[in-house]
């Protein structure tokens, strides 16, 4: 087919808009037209046709080449049979114009012309039957630009679509995305990687079409053998390192190229991860390839090591910790991302010696983004009117703020409070940073209404005790403060730093004055905790369609609403 109509010549005049003097071996002189006046040129093996607009055409079988071009086989060459039948054997071998001119005939290149046509449309049509008329003909096109296709690409087709359950969709992208699957052989590439699949690795049904879809590689893995690198790769996880067929099959899932490393990789990973710098025991490595199989994968020399070198220069010990809470860290490039966080951080008054202890249980700011993360909580402290000290302090005590998105977690959040007469968030802020890594919806807002409704108080009550958000409302907050109402006490007069701040032997002795076992007998009346809110409080409009919300006009113990 390359020979005869010239793929690569095609795609490219079919990309142009108008097309002169156009050359093609075998073929002859081709005249192009404009996308509105086709030109069309005869030659004994077919002719070109210029289409008008381009699109809608090509769909009695022809070859299309995607443009506004399109070549058309002479009749003869649709129906063989028919020429065959009348006795006219010149039909069958009509003759090419050469480049001098001349002719010369070519019967054999006529007849493997039509059988590649022939296979065409019939790709075309199976396409069309199995993933629809839209997405056959995007597959098609996307397999002829390929030009690669087996003689098995029907039972290739059969083995993704029904023995791994494949969806529509999922194989429409798959075949989109990497067409060059079509020619994989059936027998000896697909069927047995499926069955290896299955059998060995435990992936079945939608896990096993997830794991093909996002790795297509993994079916020219060569299983058949049993010294094969894959197999053997498996026995090395069971046997040495304990991986249960389960625990393969859920590090499959996360990875999916786990299976195209080698064994030795996974002997010079833990050797890199187990020396006197980092320090990785063998009970430690197992968990963390379990949790993070992608370790396995990243290369020793260029990733792994200087990521281990600049942790223990930036005064990360052990080092071994901020790996196993953030793997993730040896995909970052130390230059362009690790230095220039950490120099920002630098610039926010951390010094270098307490770098490595402030962030050592959230190492996963180093991956941050300073554009879209870091630098906009940064600058938003300061907006708010935070001094560099006080930031300074924030970042401290909680790093993890740094890793909070504006847009999702704290204009919201100011939008709220706002909203219920709070003037600014500087002293909410300064006084309790975690507020900011606190969920609106299922957290702050429940806790703020039952307040205003239940209690009876106000933001002014908050912003005098901001830490009354960081307590549960289910064990702490509805239980004390309900006692102290069952005693006819005045929650104003108290003040809920006594309330809340105290244990309850505490709580028992000092603010209520009563003792310990009235505080538990009472506790045992309140009814269970059955949702997550109290009676009366509304949470942001989020519920599924359809749902409906129960009121309680008359308790006031929480979770009295429910959504049927």
């Amino acid at each position: 087919l390359g020979e005869i109509l010239n793929v690569e010549r095609l795609r490219s005049m079919s990309s142009a808009r108008r097309v002169e003097d156009a050359w093609s071996p075998g073929l002859g002189w081709v005249v192009g037209g404009s996308r509105s006046v086709g030109v069309v040129e005869n030659t004994e093996m077919g002719r070109w046709r210029g289409i008008h607009g381009g699109r809608g055409v090509g769909r009695r079988g022809w070859l299309r080449t995607g443009g506004h071009l399109r070549w058309e086989l002479p009749r003869q060459l649709r129906n063989r049979k028919i020429a065959r039948l009348n006795g006219n054997p010149e039909q069958l071998t009509p003759k090419v114009v050469t480049g001098n001119g001349s002719t010369q005939p070519s019967g054999t290149a006529v007849e493997v012309a039509a059988d590649i046509v022939d296979e065409l449309n019939e790709m075309k049509r199976v396409l069309r039957d199995t993933l629809g008329k839209f997405n056959g003909d995007k597959v098609f096109r996307a397999v002829l630009q390929t030009n690669r296709m087996s003689s098995e690409w029907s039972n290739v087709m059969f083995l993704l679509s029904k023995r791994c359950k494949m969806r529509r969709t999922t194989l429409t992208g798959l075949l989109r995305r990497n067409p060059e699957i079509l020619a994989l052989s059936a027998e000896h590439n697909v069927s047995p990687v499926i069955s290896f699949l299955k059998d060995q690795v435990g992936l079945k049904g939608n896990a096993l079409s997830h794991v093909i879809g996002r790795n297509p590689k993994l079916l020219e893995l060569e299983v058949i053998d049993e010294s094969a690198p894959a197999r053997q790769l498996i026995i090395k996880l069971s046997d040495e390192y304990g991986i249960s067929r389960e625990e393969l099959a859920y590090m499959t899932m996360k990875w999916s190229s786990l299976l195209c490393i080698s064994p030795e990789q996974i002997d010079r990973i833990f050797s890199c991860l187990s020396d006197d710098v980092v320090g990785l025991t063998m009970r430690n490595f197992k968990s963390l390839i379990r949790r993070c199989p992608a370790v396995m994968g990243f290369d020793i020399d260029k990733q792994m090591r200087p990521v281990i070198q600049f942790l223990s220069r930036v005064g990360f010990r052990p080092v071994r910790a901020a790996i196993q809470i953030h793997p993730q860290l040896f995909g970052c490039n130390v230059q362009s991302q690790l230095y220039r966080v950490y120099e920002y951080i630098l610039s926010l008054g951390i010094e270098e010696d307490e770098f490595g202890v402030v962030f050592a249980r959230y190492p996963m700011v180093l991956t941050a983004s300073i554009e879209e993360t870091i630098d906009p909580i940064a600058q938003y402290m300061k907006r708010i009117g935070l001094t560099h000290r006080e930031v300074r302090k924030i970042v401290r005590s909680f790093p993890n703020v740094l890793l909070v998105n504006m847009e999702d977690d704290v204009l919201p959040k100011e939008e709220f409070f706002v909203g219920k007469g709070m003037a600014s968030m500087r002293r909410l802020i300064s006084r309790l940073p975690a507020v900011l890594t606190f969920d609106l919806r299922t957290d702050i807002v429940p806790k703020y209404n039952y307040l205003e409704r239940i209690l009876g108080l106000s933001t002014f009550e908050l912003l005098r005790f901001p830490a009354y958000l960081q307590y549960s409302l289910e064990e702490r907050i509805w239980p004390r403060t309900s006692f102290v109402r069952f005693r006819g006490l005045r929650i104003q007069d108290i003040g809920l730093n006594n309330i809340l701040a105290p244990t309850d032997e505490e709580f028992c002795a000092r603010t209520v004055r009563v003792p310990a076992q009235d505080y538990q007998n009472f506790l045992a009346l309140l009814p269970p905790v059955k949702g997550s809110q109290p009676s009366g409080i509304d949470l942001p409009p989020k519920r599924r369609p359809g749902s409906k919300v129960v009121k309680s006009p008359s308790l006031s113990s929480p979770h009295d609403v429910e959504e049927s």
